[in-house]
Order: structure tokens, then C-alpha cells, then sequence
């Protein structure tokens, strides 16, 4: 049995995430919060298995309780839940080590999926969020696919698990070489595709990962 801690401003929608989770069943939420202290209170009194908190808050946001969770109990998982396809956020919210990003649009009926990936310390990212980022992005097609030809295979390995939604320490784990040549291959790509913006690259191997 999953003890859960969930955290949002808005009553109603922690009333629907509460009937979902009973839905689920095998979980049983022994917390509620309505702003960030309180749900830090929460999740340090309660030591859930999983907290579920929304990015906008009262006083402390989302990635606030985030980072405090990862500092102080990382054995919760924690899941992000929010109504802005922000690429920011969601790499911030990566790089804390949260288990699972959803977008509130889709938060409900993902939350088996979702929740089955916390349990296990894995990821969970909602597919919406890849059809909700801004359509600026050329696709990978015509020119787009003569430029992704042009990256070496480690460049294009790189991409490949940014795709994946992998922070630049887990890809060089995966790939065995130092946080900052990830880094630095993340920039070359961002040069040789013309990609201009912090999170530019991750917008564009997240909208086309089953293309690469």
C-alpha cells in the first residue's frame, strides 16, 4: 500500500485526484496540502512513499517542495502536477529528480501509468506535454533530417536521450564521459540545428523523439 501526500492550492482538484487514487486502489492518501510549507510539513511529518504537489503554489511552488524533498527525504518519489507545458519547468523538475511531470489537462487518467513508475523510481513524463509545447520548432523532416544527419553518432546519442526525458548527469552516466561534455555536445547541437534558447534543445528532441 502506497501512502500518498497530495499538495494543491485548488480543493477541487485535490478531490479529484483523491477519487482518483481511490480508483486506482492499492494507495491510500494520508495527507493533504494547500500551499508549499504545508506540504513540506506534510511530507516530513507523514514520510509518504509518494507526493504529488502542483508547480503553482502559494509560498513555496512545486519545484520548491521538489528540491527540498531531494534534499532532505529523497526516498520520496515525487510527482509534478501543472497546467503549463513549460520547458523550463519541466527540465528544473528533471534535473530534481521528480518521478513523474503531468499535465493537469491529462493528470487524471494518467495517474496509473504514472504512479507505477514512481513505485519503481522510475519516470513518468504525460505525452500531452510533447503536442502542448510551442509549435515554433521546425519538425525533423526535409532540410530539418539533412541537419540531423549532419550530427556525429555521439551528438545524435545525446539527443536520442534527451528524448528520453535524461538529465545532462544521467546521460553521462549512461554514456560514461563528465556532466560537462554533455553540456558541451548539448551546445554544438544547439548550433548545428540553429536552435537558440536554453531549453530549445530539449523542446526539439522531446517533439521528435520517435523520429530519431
Amino acid at each position: 500500500m502506497s501512502r500518498i501526500v497530495i499538495a494543491d492550492d485548488h480543493p477541487l482538484l485535490r478531490r479529484g485526484l483523491i477519487d482518483a487514487l481511490q480508483a486506482i486502489g492499492g494507495v491510500t492518501v494520508v495527507a493533504e496540502a494547500s500551499d508549499g510549507d504545508a506540504a513540506i510539513d506534510a511530507i516530513r511529518r507523514e514520510r509518504p512513499d509518494i507526493a504529488i504537489v502542483d508547480v503553482a503554489m502559494p509560498g513555496k511552488n512545486g519545484l520548491d517542495v521538489a528540491a527540498w524533498a531531494q534534499a532532505n527525504m529523497p526516498a520520496v518519489a515525487l510527482v509534478v502536477i501543472t497546467n503549463y507545458p513549460d520547458t523550463a519547468f519541466l527540465e528544473r523538475a528533471l534535473e530534481l529528480g521528480v518521478c513523474g511531470y503531468l499535465l493537469k489537462s491529462s493528470a487524471l487518467d494518467e495517474l496509473p501509468l504514472c504512479l507505477a513508475a514512481a513505485a519503481h523510481r522510475g519516470r513518468y513524463v504525460s505525452p500531452a506535454f510533447v503536442t502542448a509545447t510551442p509549435p515554433e520548432l521546425p519538425p525533423i523532416d526535409g532540410g530539418d533530417q539533412a541537419l540531423i544527419r549532419r550530427l556525429t553518432p555521439t551528438q545524435r546519442e545525446v539527443l536520442k536521450h534527451l528524448g528520453g526525458y535524461k538529465t545532462s548527469k544521467e546521460i553521462a552516466r549512461l554514456m560514461g564521459v563528465s556532466f560537462r561534455t554533455v553540456q558541451n555536445h548539448r551546445a554544438r547541437i544547439a548550433r548545428e540545428l540553429g536552435l537558440e534558447g536554453k531549453h530549445r534543445v530539449l523542446e526539439f528532441a522531446v517533439r521528435n523523439a520517435d523520429r530519431l
